[in-house]
């Protein structure tokens, strides 16, 4: 999508915009693709689950160490 919009700003009146709605629609097909695959393959929630909560777990810890850590401070 970042992409999309670089090329709707370099690329001046209706050929940016059309450049910029194309690789914008193949971008959320190709996502939607692949999240329907994901949702086939994992149906149990073997693979995904692990990694969101994980991550999530990660980032919690992560953010926590960093602000409540004094000792890092000046």
């Amino acid at each position: 999508m970042a992409v999309a919009m670089i090329v709707g700003l370099m690329a001046p009146g209706l050929p940016g915009a059309i450049a910029a709605g194309v690789i914008a629609v193949v971008t959320l097909l190709a996502t939607m693709q692949v999240v329907y695959w994901l949702h086939t393959v994992d149906r149990n929630h073997t693979l995904s689950e692990p990694l969101i909560v994980g991550s999530l777990i990660s980032g919690a810890r992560n953010r926590a160490w960093v602000n409540l850590d004094t000792t890092l401070e000046d």
